[in-house]
């Protein structure tokens, strides 16, 4: 990565900017109207030697690192046709954009990006920071950390202090380098937001729950697409077997990826022996042990877990009111989702449908359709029979199947795949991806930190191609899905190193230029409001109405989301939508 340059030399010109660090010297290219230095490592380099350990922080380098291209993504499987295997160990590196002209004792405020990707997949080369660090004038750094088996997976034979948590560990290892040195890149350490969606969101949630850990690393927050009162397990459930699974066994998932491997010999299951074993085998089998056991426990097979004692990488021990008040980290917020989030993973599953059954038609489901619930009420389905899990989770869990039915009039309305992953993106228990959990956090948050709530609802929004795979087409309504936001944000976005989706429509794209500026200003000042968009309000519990700000093409407006998700009905079934008082 070093091309020799002594490190007095400064070879410096407009397309090739050159900064000196604490670490030592980083050439970096002129691309898209701003300065990018790409592919800097933050940590030493691993190797399947350092699985299952702590990063370490990276040594200073002689000579002049090359930073033009972006670092390798972290070891992981291609998933759904769209995101690409990563065979490479190597990959604790993070990636600055800045705008070109700063001036010579101007400082300006930083984001740090948290890829997400399901807690299995994900990397920061996926992101263009251009658009939000040119338009938003703002510094961007976007960073990889370990996923999967190699970055959360908890053994009985690691230390209780880290354990199961290694990517959020990565991630703190990032903040502090950005810390440490992005005031050579014209950045204000004292001024830094982390942000991030899906994964990316849940860990910028579980970082704002760590203040012991994190004060000091960050001053504001932003998180898009994750419920931050999830209940994540506990290492000590973690290391029992307490996950979901198809099979219904209660084997941990290290037990399960030992089994795969050839690791779990004799009396050493659990021991330190199976961890060296697991070691010693290939990286891709490892990978490949992982994807297996992700189909048997498709419920976050591999995420992080809070430790048992309170201590550790998550100091949080328990999630009563008590304990959350404890450790949060009491920042500004801006936090939201997207009004449909779930339509896209039901359109998964209708594509997976589509291949078993050319005939099948997403727009004629049935209350009694295998695909959707069937019969609940008399005849409750094992998790086996179905693709995905969030119908059985939704409606049989609860046994209130009747209920739900009248209140959607799903018997009288036609009943569609759209519908179904609107529902669920008003609610479902067993994923943090649902705006009324969305709107119990904005709740207990808000009691005792400044925070905004906003929902992106585009039914415009590119997803045929971006988040659904090029040439599929679940022949659904889908819009406002999952990750669809992002385009928004990061142009072009394709969930693919070739970062090749479409440009967005008119009025999209003039909505996405509304949307950076929010962004920005809020890593500005800690208020998402502009020009354009003014009179957003701190959230506030007590007002029932008009307190989450919508945004769609040529209209962003405050609204009732609570009403719009039916959160008041969702209550009635599941006590934990109720109120979470942190005063």
């Amino acid at each position: 990565m070093l091309n020799g340059c002594g490190s007095n030399s400064d070879s410096s010109n407009a397309s090739n900017p050159i900064v000196s660090t604490n670490l030592g010297m980083v050439q970096g290219v002129q691309r898209n109207g701003v300065n990018e230095y790409r592919g800097i490592p933050y940590a030493q380099p691993l190797s399947a030697s350092d699985r299952w350990t702590l990063a370490k922080p990276v040594k200073p380098w002689n000579g002049t690192l090359n930073a033009t291209n972006f670092g390798s993504a972290c070891p992981q499987q291609a998933r759904f046709g769209l995101t690409e295997e990563s065979l490479n160990e190597d990959c604790l590196t993070l990636n600055i954009t800045s705008p070109i002209n700063i001036g010579e004792d101007e400082r300006l405020p930083v984001m740090i990006w948290i890829p997400g990707g399901g807690f299995v997949g994900g990397s920061s080369n996926l992101y263009r920071l251009d658009k939000l660090a040119n338009e938003g004038r703002i510094i961007v750094v976007s960073a990889n950390y370990r996923v999967g088996a190699l970055g959360f997976m908890a053994h009985p034979s690691v230390a209780d202090g880290w354990n199961g948590n290694l990517g959020l560990e990565d991630q703190r290892l990032a903040f502090q380098w950005v810390k440490d040195n992005i005031d050579a890149f014209k950045g204000d350490s004292s001024k830094i937001t982390i942000a991030g969606e899906s994964a990316g969101s849940a860990s910028t949630c579980l970082h704002v729950l760590s203040k012991s850990k994190v004060e000091g690393l960050f001053q504001q927050a932003l998180a898009l697409s994750y419920n931050c009162l999830y209940e994540w397990p506990k290492l000590a459930d973690s290391l029992a077997g307490s996950n979901l699974s198809i099979d219904g066994s209660t084997t941990p998932v290290f037990e399960r990826m030992s089994s795969k491997l050839g690791c779990n010999r004799g009396n050493q299951v659990g021991s330190s022996t199976e961890l060296s074993c697991m070691r010693n085998k290939p990286l891709k089998d490892v990978l490949e042990a992982q994807g297996q056991v992700a189909d048997e426990v498709p419920v976050f097979p591999f995420a992080p877990v809070i430790a048992s004692g309170g201590n550790g990488t998550l100091p949080i021990a328990d999630w009563t009111a008590s304990a959350i008040k404890t450790n949060l980290y009491k920042v500004p917020m801006l936090y939201g989702g997207a009004k449909d989030e779930l339509r896209l993973y039901v359109g998964y599953d209708v594509l997976v449908e589509m291949s078993r059954e050319p005939s099948f038609n997403p727009n004629t489901l049935t209350t009694n359709n295998a695909f959707v619930f069937g019969d609940l009420t008399a005849n409750p389905p094992t998790l086996g029979q179905f693709d995905k899990y969030y119908a059985l989770a939704s409606f049989s869990w609860y046994g209130k199947f009747q209920a739900i039915t009248d209140e959607y009039q799903l018997a009288s309305a036609p009943f569609t795949a759209d519908t179904l992953g609107s529902i669920f993106s008003d609610y479902t228990p067993v994923v943090g991806l649902n705006n009324c959990s969305y709107l119990r956090t904005a709740q207990a948050f808000s009691d005792v930190m400044p925070l905004y709530q906003w929902e992106f609802a585009d039914p415009d929004a590119l997803v045929l191609g971006v988040g659904i795979p090029k040439g599929q087409d679940p022949k659904m309504a889908l819009g406002p899905v999952h990750s669809s936001a992002l385009n928004y944000i990061f142009p072009n976005l394709s969930n693919t190193s070739a970062i090749d989706a479409p440009n967005l429509p008119a009025a999209s794209q003039r909505l996405s230029n509304k949307m950076v500026q929010s962004w920005a200003n809020f890593v500005k000042s800690g208020s998402p409001e502009t020009t354009e968009i003014s009179g957003w309000p701190r959230f506030n519990q007590a007002s029932n109405d008009k307190r989450v700000m919508l945004f769609k093409p040529n209209e962003i407006a405050l609204y009732n989301a609570n009403d719009a998700h039916r959160c008041d009905f969702w209550n009635t079934l599941d006590s934990k939508l109720n109120p979470l008082s942190l005063n």
